[in-house]
């Protein structure tokens, strides 16, 4: 057989040139062996003529007005991809070009590309938007997460991996975001038990994620938390610029 792969955001279309007993057994093997991140619903077969093909290739990805697949077409692994990650991997092993970083928002991007809602940004925060909005369900389920001083996510990852083959970016995404909150809500336990304190302010970008802001919100509120948020101040890099010119004019003494 020979042909081509189209994948497409409103699904994948896959022509195919060979018998009809053999597009059968390749129908069949898609349902059976398809890739882990798949979301196969259904199957549609239109005989037709094609030109002639001398392998099987892959086109360029199309982004169609109507948006259907929540998962990139293009999260299957090949052996390129493999060796990209072999790459990372022995880059970060080796702290070349690898910087640390204790951002909150470097989190949502890594969960957005694990799910395939955006590999690749092309605008700032563009993963985290992606990863929000593609929440459409209602559920107060989390991931384990374990606390010893830092946070550790390691349960936290094991378990999306598990969930990517089973349930929908939805769903994943929507528990995530849960599991935020709900770190949050841990955290400011601790602090309260050890420093009697029942104040918490939640500000930086990432609260500008309406569902995490509004869960924490609900969280912090039900467990009896004065909880504080930007009103007059952006809670994103604007707020941190304000601070950084008070700051600035305070050791230069100077009026703002």
């Amino acid at each position: 057989m020979s042909g081509e792969v189209d994948n497409r955001t409103d699904g994948v279309s896959v022509i195919v040139r060979g018998d009809l007993k053999s597009v059968g057994l390749l129908s069949d093997d898609i349902l059976e062996n398809a890739p882990p991140a798949s979301q196969i619903k259904s199957i549609e077969v239109n005989p037709r003529n094609v030109e002639n093909y001398d392998s099987f290739r892959i086109v360029t990805s199309k982004n169609i007005d109507e948006r259907i697949t929540e998962i990139s077409p293009d999260i299957a692994v090949c052996d390129e991809c493999l060796n990209d990650l072999e790459k990372y991997r022995e880059m970060i092993i080796k702290n070349i070009n690898s910087p640390l970083s204790c951002g909150a928002g470097r989190f949502f991007d890594a969960v957005s590309a694990l799910t395939g809602l955006c590999p690749v940004t092309t605008f700032d925060s563009e993963a985290p938007m992606r990863l929000e909005s593609a929440i459409n369900c209602d559920t107060d389920l989390y991931y384990p997460f374990s606390i010893d001083g830092t946070i550790v996510f390691a349960d936290t990852f094991k378990e999306m991996l598990n969930d990517l083959p089973q349930n929908d970016v939805s769903f994943i995404s929507a528990k995530f975001h849960n599991t935020m909150a709900q770190i949050i809500l841990e955290v400011s336990k601790r602090i309260r038990k050890k420093k009697s304190l029942k104040k918490v302010v939640i500000s930086g970008g990432v609260f500008q994620n309406k569902y995490l802001l509004e869960k924490s919100l609900e969280l912090l509120i039900n467990d009896n938390f004065d909880v504080y948020t930007n009103h007059l101040v952006p809670t994103n890099d604007g707020g941190v610029s304000l601070g950084q010119l008070i700051i600035a004019s305070k050791r230069l003494g100077l009026c703002v």
